[in-house]
């Protein structure tokens, strides 16, 4: 999935969150302030058109502030279990 898939998954999916949760882009900004992610309405707005990447940091602040996983904001599937288990030698 290239970059650009990635980004019209990214928002759309917090589109609906927003929606669906009924925030405002100054509201979302406000939770993540909360976590001491320093993000304004603006910053919120820029990354929406495609403007501002997210840092690693800021989307795992966006998946906890909006209750949903990082996969779910990226349009990844989850890896099972069976998928994430590393063989220690």
């Amino acid at each position: 999935m290239g970059p650009y898939k990635i980004f019209l998954t990214f928002f759309a999916f917090t589109l609906d969150i927003y929606l669906a949760l009924k925030l405002s882009q100054s509201d979302l900004a406000a939770r993540l302030q909360t976590m001491d992610v320093l993000i304004e309405q603006k910053a919120i707005s820029r990354i929406e058109v495609g403007d501002r990447v997210v840092a690693d940091y800021e989307l795992v602040a966006l998946s906890k502030a909006l209750g949903v996983t990082v996969y779910d904001l990226l349009g990844l599937q989850e890896p099972s279990a069976k998928q994430r288990h590393i063989k220690q030698k």
